[in-house]
């Protein structure tokens, strides 16, 4: 099977501060009007000609992106609860800043997505989001060629680039059983 990555366009995070949102609470940005032009850019791809079926994120900024591109390609839209973002704070208490999300980000970039031995981490491990993310890609490989949009850290799993740009799309072909790749420098 084909899929086609897709990262979200540029998410409008000024919307969830101006609210005081919190912890999940700033998860819930939409796209800014530059976001909305790069979804509608991305739906012109080449790439993305063939695909039978957009799989999405919950998070509005991925539905936001999947919509303008099934709206442009014609396509249905499935949303996957488990192709959201890498979890910062598993239990959805500890983390209730931005700064607090952005402090656990960077530790796990610092153990390169691994859980130190003896070290209780609330981030999610590369591990935890490889088991999170493949079955529900699995459920779709008799498709010929879907497109997923998601996030940068869920990507990153099969195309190892130091960054993963916004509206940009990703081609990589899976086989089953899926795998992903461990660790990729970001």
């Amino acid at each position: 099977m084909d899929i086609v990555f897709l990262r979200h366009g540029e998410p409008d995070r000024h919307i969830c501060q101006e609210r005081n949102f919190a912890a999940q609470g700033l998860e819930l940005a939409p796209l800014t009007q530059k976001g909305i032009l790069q979804a509608r850019k991305a739906a012109a791809s080449p790439c993305l000609k063939g695909a039978q079926l957009i799989v999405c994120s919950p998070y509005p900024r991925a539905l936001q992106t999947a919509a303008e591109i099934s709206r442009i390609c014609g396509l249905e839209i499935c949303v996957e609860m488990d192709l959201r973002e890498l979890e910062k704070d598993l239990s959805h208490r500890q983390c209730q800043t931005e700064k607090q999300l952005h402090f656990q980000h960077q530790e796990f970039l610092r153990c390169k997505g691994t859980h130190p031995k003896n070290t209780a981490c609330c981030w999610e491990s590369v591990e935890q989001l490889t088991r999170r993310i493949v079955p529900v890609l699995e459920k779709y490989l008799h498709y010929n060629k879907i497109i997923v949009v998601t996030h940068g850290g869920v990507i990153r799993r099969f195309v190892n680039l130091p960054k993963i740009e916004y509206a940009v799309p990703y081609s990589v072909s899976v086989t089953s059983p899926i795998s992903c790749l461990g660790w990729c420098e970001s």
